[in-house]
């Protein structure tokens, strides 16, 4: 591709680079350093991958602008003028140029992919036909795309990071779009190992059915499914351990169906050491501290710990996707476990929530704080600081789960305190609306 086809900002990122003589890694390198977090070699692997689709200009680097800002010191809207792209773009030549085939159900798909794309951009309701007709095409594939299995593994991986930062509405779009190139992939490139694609997909429709839950969107648990089936198809016992695991601890809700696929995950891994596994253990632990099974949370947290030290390095150190298993993640679920305990001791030995982390990650470490300061008997000021927490949260990051959070934080305050004026405003913040 030439610089003329490029986008100017994807050249331009290119030529910051160059001119600085560094090369992708040390330009990983810096990026890492932008947002906080240490350059690992793993990570910096990871995203040098994506800095190759940056410059190429095959996805704009949304969740990584501000980081190129700082890392080359110039001021974002000069190295990104004009508005960002859309996140519910879709790049020329995939979904619009995709063959025909004689039953219509491309031309189907790209009907409900323009009503799905409009609905999003506008910030109407997300159209529930529109999605099914994707869902639906993918579950048919299973029983024209020039793009190489690494290109979308690399789309999975920079999806699997932005769904932990990325407002989940923003994210839909994206995420169905490439699910369509994806299905129309497994329908015509036979060239293409399979059990990579369907592992893939799986993944892909997983990312989906985490977004939908955090919308609460009803449509959430027919993506889980298509995740299950395509991960059967991809022969990954791991990645079906995952689904599980995760999917569990999204139906934390229903306590009873979350330990039901916990257990299925603990029973499918079979003792091998994966990020599903520590999932399932996790949820276990805070699931049960939450019902108030003291000994059986304790022992579930006993079985995470064990676990922790034999997860492999790259699970370890991955820190930038819902993939990983980091230090961090492993500290923040002891730290649920004795949050829902009334552990009095907590409130001093918690770290400071990152503020590079992003705008979600961060409420949930002040959430953390807060509530400890309640269970330490400061009740009245970690209801006021959960409050603040929230009220500094844009709209679109009270999601389903941080919902859900603050009602078991409110649901385990003392009687009286219930009815404090902060109380009644941090449950005004996390209202349905």
């Amino acid at each position: 591709m030439t610089d003329q086809q490029r986008p100017p900002w994807a050249v331009r990122l290119q030529a910051e680079r160059e001119a600085r003589r560094w090369g992708k890694f040390a330009m990983a390198r810096h990026l890492l350093e932008a947002v906080g977090i240490t350059p690992a070699p793993k990570k910096v692997k990871t995203l040098t991958r994506q800095i190759l689709g940056w410059e190429k200009g095959d996805h704009f680097p949304r969740d990584w602008a501000s980081a190129y800002a700082t890392a080359y010191d110039i001021p974002r809207d000069e190295l990104f003028p004009g508005p960002s792209p859309s996140p519910t773009a879709v790049p020329v030549g995939t979904v619009w140029e995709s063959p025909a085939t004689d039953d219509g159900y491309e031309a189907m798909e790209r009907r409900a992919l323009l009503k799905l794309l409009g609905a999003v951009s506008g910030g109407a309701v997300i159209p529930a036909d529109a999605l099914e007709t994707i869902r639906t095409g993918i579950d048919r594939t299973f029983g024209g795309d020039s793009a190489s299995l690494d290109d979308w593994e690399q789309v999975t991986a920079e999806h699997a990071h932005s769904v932990r930062v990325t407002a989940p509405a923003a994210l839909v779009g994206v995420l169905a779009a490439d699910l369509t190139d994806i299905r129309q992939a497994l329908d015509h490139r036979p060239d293409l190992d399979r059990p990579r694609l369907h592992r893939t997909s799986a993944q892909m429709s997983a990312l989906m059915a985490m977004a939908l839950d955090e919308l609460n969107d009803p449509l959430s648990p027919r993506w889980w499914r298509t995740a299950h089936r395509a991960a059967a198809n991809s022969g990954d016992r791991d990645l079906q351990v995952y689904l599980l695991g995760r999917q569990a601890r999204l139906t934390q809700k229903t306590p009873g169906t979350a330990l039901q696929r916990a257990n299925e995950a603990v029973r499918l891994a079979n003792n091998k050491p994966s990020v599903g596994l520590a999932e399932a253990h996790a949820t276990r632990a805070v699931v049960l501290a939450a019902s108030g099974q003291k000994a059986a949370a304790q022992q579930a947290l006993h079985d995470l710990d064990a676990l922790y030290v034999t997860l492999p390095a790259e699970v370890t150190c991955d820190d930038l996707t819902v993939w990983g298993w980091p230090q961090e993640r492993q500290t923040s679920e002891r730290i649920k476990v004795r949050l829902h305990l009334g552990d009095p001791g907590l409130y001093d030995q918690l770290p400071t929530p990152k503020s590079s982390s992003g705008a979600r990650n961060q409420a949930w470490g002040e959430l953390d704080t807060a509530w400890a300061r309640i269970n330490a008997g400061s009740v009245n000021d970690g209801i006021e600081d959960a409050a603040n927490a929230i009220s500094v949260l844009p709209q679109e990051h009270r999601t389903s789960s941080v919902r859900f959070y603050v009602g078991q934080m409110i649901s385990q305050l003392p009687g009286q305190a219930k009815a404090l004026p902060a109380a009644r405003e941090l449950r005004a913040l996390t209202a349905v609306t």
